[in-house]
């Protein structure tokens, strides 16, 4: 068996729930009870008014790629190419993810994408975008 390839993420108190989250496939952000302002990546206080009233919700796809990059040289390891996309959550609109692309193709701006969860470095369970099915 092999083991994922990529970067281990250091990750502080404040990340920690989003990664328990993600080992369950739920894709879930802190949320200001206060403002609604949602807050990404993770802190202890809203990025909007400072509030610590936080509490975790799932984020929904689809996403909608905002922007992309294509790798064609592997620095760790990784198989080549990979995409990483910057994704608009749709029901989180107040910020923007980063996170792998698996799919047939580049991907697009503007293209909707959904989210799936695979193994990754350091025994982390890590959010990949995938291009979106319609049914």
């Amino acid at each position: 068996m092999s083991l994922p390839i990529g970067v281990t993420p250091a990750i502080n108190r404040e990340e920690e729930p989003f990664w328990a989250f993600a080992s369950d496939g739920l894709l879930m952000v802190p949320q200001c009870d206060t403002c609604g302002r949602h807050t990404f990546p993770p802190r202890s206080f809203c990025s909007a008014c400072s509030s610590s009233a936080l509490t975790w919700v799932e984020v929904t796809m689809p996403g909608v790629v905002y922007s992309f990059t294509t790798n064609y040289n592997s620095w760790d390891g990784s198989e080549v190419p990979y995409s990483l996309v910057v994704v608009d959550l749709s029901h989180a609109s107040d910020i923007r993810m980063i996170g792998l692309y698996e799919g047939p193709d580049e991907p697009t701006i503007g293209q909707q994408v959904d989210v799936k969860f695979e193994p990754g470095p350091g025994g982390l369970t890590r959010p990949v975008f995938t291009a979106w099915e319609t049914v």
